[in-house]
């Protein structure tokens, strides 16, 4: 909803400009309905994929504009502002998310990929406010993680895939009945026994809880030998 920012006095809207950080100002663009209600005009500079990577104390931005193409270091001023659709966080924690770096990216991510990060609540937490629209989740899960609070960060999410993770929660497809009616993909790859603690009947319900159109995908790897048999009617 746009803000009367434009009756506020012309040094006032100055010294906002002077004292946001890029994506703070671009904001306040938004929010007054006018790119140059606070000049200068904060620019955006777009691309489709970016990746943090955040390792020994530092976050990096790399950025591609096609899956196929290299990553390359991009290279941030004070005043630069970016966006894109699919981002990637590789060993993220809570530490890392605030990075000035963050500041400096508007994320409104169609697909967010998260590798070998923290997982934990507090990270989940503080990484909603940048991630709250994403409609597509990709994660690699090197320690255990909670699909309940998956739940609240990604109230908008549609396709979810876990990759490689031993640390699936027991209680997984118990958890993920919260997420009924909303998702329209779910697949799990290279994920050991997940089925080791899930019965028929518990799995039969939560297939009738999903929408029409759901599609639950596995890979032989995430079904142990004796899941595999073919089940007899009798």
């Amino acid at each position: 909803m746009p803000y009367p920012v434009a009756k506020l006095p012309y040094g006032l809207r100055c010294r906002f400009h002077d004292l946001a950080a890029p994506l703070e100002r671009y904001n306040l663009q938004i929010a007054a309905g006018n790119a140059a209600i606070c000049p200068p005009m904060q620019t955006i500079e777009k691309c489709k994929i970016f990746t943090l990577l955040c390792e020994n104390g530092v976050t990096t931005l790399y950025h591609r504009n096609g899956s196929s193409d290299p990553d390359k270091l991009m290279v941030l001023n004070e005043n630069s502002l970016v966006c894109g659709n699919h981002f990637s966080f590789f060993k993220a924690s809570v530490d890392y998310l605030t990075s000035t770096i963050l500041q400096q990216i508007l994320m409104k991510p169609n697909l967010l990929d998260l590798s070998m990060c923290d997982f934990s609540n507090n990270f989940l937490t503080t990484l909603r406010p940048f991630v709250v629209d994403c409609t597509r989740l990709q994660i690699n899960i090197n320690s255990s993680v909670s699909f309940n609070d998956l739940v609240t960060t990604f109230p908008r999410l549609d396709k979810l895939i876990i990759r490689v993770s031993p640390h699936l929660p027991r209680t997984w497809l118990t958890e993920l009945l919260q997420f009924s009616g909303r998702l329209t993909f779910l697949q799990f790859n290279m994920c050991s026994g997940i089925f080791n603690n899930v019965t028929c009947d518990e799995l039969v319900t939560f297939l009738k809880a999903q929408k029409r159109g759901f599609r639950l995908v596995l890979d032989s790897l995430s079904i142990t030998p004796e899941k595999r048999k073919t089940p007899t009617v009798g």
